[in-house]
C-alpha cells in the first residue's frame, strides 16, 4: 500500500476523527486513575501594624527603617515561609502519623510513600512538591497551601507547620543574635485573632465613612435637595425638605395670580433663599459631628492599641538587625488551617469533557489537512501521467517511482 493509499483510507473511514479523540480521553483517563488524590488543607498570614505609635516611632529611631508593613516586608515573609522547615521533634511525628495512614491506606494506584520503615528523607524529598506558600493577588496577605494524599494528614501537616512557624516568628529575635525578624511579645490574643473590640469601632468608623461619601456625592449632584440617611439629623431635613416644597410651590402659585406684583414674588424668593441657607448649614453640621466621631473613633482605636501593647509587657519590641530587607512587624494568622473538602490535583469530569471536544476538533483539522494532502498527489500523478516526467520522485504512489 502506498501514502497516497494509507491516507485515502484514512480519510474514507473516517477512522481518524474517532481514533485521536478516543486517544486523548484514554491518556486523561489514565492521567485521573495514577494520579493520587491530594487533599489540601490552607491557612493564611498577614501583617499586622505596631500596636502603637510610641512603638513604632521607637522602633524608627532605633533601628532607622520603616515600622510599617509594605510590599518588601511580605516577600521578606514569604521567604522565610519557604525557607522554614520542620523542627526535628514535630516532624518525627508527623513521619509517624504518615507512615501510619500509609499502612492503613495501602493499595490504591498512586498511593505509595516509599520504602516501608519511616524516614525523615522521604518528608523533606516530598515537602516541596506537597507545600505551596504565596501571596494573594490584590492583598496584604499570605497563604500556605498544604496537600497530601490523606485528608487529615494534610489537616496534621498544616497544623503542625502553622504553630511551629508561628512559635519561631515570635521567638526568632531572642534566638539569634542576628535574626530577621523582630521578637514580639505575645499580648491577649496576639498572633492568632484581632481585638473584637477593635475590629468593631473600625467596622462603625468605616460605615460613618460611606454615610459622609454618600452626603457629599449627594449634596454635588442634587445641591443638598435630596435627604440622605443622616441618623439624628434626618427628621430636621426632611422638615425643611418639606417646608422648602411647600413654599416653591406657594410661588408658583403667587406668580400665576399675581403676574404684575413682582414684589411678593421676590420676598417668596428670599424665604426659600433662607430655607436653602438653613438646610446647608444643618447638612455641614451634621457632617461636622460624623467628622468629630471619626476622630474620636480614631482616638479609641489608638487607645486600644497601646492597651494591647502594655498588656504585653513592653511597648517596643525587641528588634534585631537582619539581612533580608530589615525587620518585619508582628504576624498574625487570620485563617487557621482549614479542614480539607475535597481532592486536589485530580482530573474530574469536566476535564474529560473538555479534552474529548479537544480532541475530536483536533481530529477534524487533520482529517482536513490529510485530505488537502491527498488531493496534491493525486494533481501530482495526473500531471506526472500528462507530461510524461515524475513530478514527485520522493513520493512512492501507486505505479511507483
Amino acid at each position: 500500500m502506498t501514502l497516497r493509499d494509507a491516507l485515502h483510507a484514512i480519510f474514507r473511514r473516517r477512522m481518524l476523527m474517532f481514533l485521536v479523540p478516543l486517544a486523548a480521553v484514554s491518556v486523561a483517563l489514565l492521567w485521573m486513575l495514577a494520579a493520587p488524590e491530594r487533599y489540601e488543607s490552607h491557612a493564611r498570614f498577614m501583617l499586622l501594624p505596631w500596636p502603637s505609635a510610641s512603638a513604632e516611632t521607637a522602633f524608627s529611631a532605633a533601628t532607622g527603617q520603616r515600622a510599617r508593613a509594605d510590599a518588601r516586608d511580605l516577600e521578606t515573609e514569604l521567604r522565610l515561609l519557604e525557607g522554614y522547615r520542620l523542627p526535628e521533634q514535630r516532624a518525627s511525628q508527623l513521619v509517624q502519623l504518615i507512615h501510619r495512614a500509609r499502612v492503613d491506606n495501602a493499595g490504591p494506584i498512586g498511593r505509595t510513600f516509599g520504602s516501608d520503615s519511616p524516614d525523615f528523607s522521604e518528608l523533606n524529598d516530598r515537602w516541596e512538591a506537597m507545600t505551596r506558600f504565596e501571596r494573594i493577588p490584590g492583598t496584604d496577605l499570605l497563604e500556605a497551601r498544604f496537600a497530601w494524599e490523606e485528608p487529615y494528614v494534610a489537616m496534621a501537616l498544616a497544623e503542625t507547620f502553622v504553630e511551629s512557624y508561628v512559635e519561631h516568628r515570635e521567638g526568632i529575635g531572642a534566638q539569634a543574635p542576628n535574626a530577621v525578624v523582630p521578637a514580639v511579645a505575645s499580648g491577649p490574643q496576639a498572633g492568632f485573632t484581632w481585638d473584637e473590640e477593635l475590629h468593631a469601632i473600625e467596622a462603625q468608623l468605616a460605615e460613618l465613612e460611606l454615610k459622609r461619601q454618600h452626603v457629599e456625592r449627594q449634596a454635588k449632584k442634587r445641591g443638598w435637595i435630596d435627604t440622605p440617611d443622616l441618623g439624628s439629623g434626618a427628621s430636621d431635613l426632611t422638615r425643611l425638605d418639606s417646608l422648602y416644597f411647600e413654599l416653591r410651590s406657594e410661588r408658583d402659585r403667587l406668580a400665576q395670580l399675581y403676574q404684575n406684583d413682582a414684589r411678593a414674588v421676590v420676598e417668596v424668593d428670599a424665604r426659600l433663599a433662607s430655607l436653602r441657607r438653613q438646610k446647608l448649614a444643618s447638612v455641614r453640621s451634621i457632617l461636622d459631628l460624623r467628622g468629630k466621631s471619626l476622630a474620636d473613633g480614631r482616638q479609641r482605636i489608638a487607645a486600644r492599641r497601646q492597651q494591647w501593647a502594655e498588656a504585653s509587657g513592653s511597648a517596643t519590641p525587641a528588634v534585631s538587625a537582619g539581612t533580608l530587607g530589615g525587620s518585619l512587624p508582628p504576624l498574625a494568622l487570620v485563617v487557621k488551617p482549614t479542614i480539607p473538602q475535597r481532592p486536589a490535583g485530580r482530573v474530574d469530569f469536566a476535564t474529560l469533557l473538555w479534552v474529548a471536544i479537544a480532541g475530536f476538533f483536533a481530529a477534524v483539522l487533520t482529517a482536513l489537512l490529510m485530505q488537502r494532502l491527498d488531493q496534491k498527489l493525486t494533481r501530482a500523478e495526473d500531471l506526472e501521467e500528462a507530461a510524461g516526467v515524475p513530478v514527485l520522485a520522493t513520493i512512492p504512489t501507486r505505479k511507483g517511482v
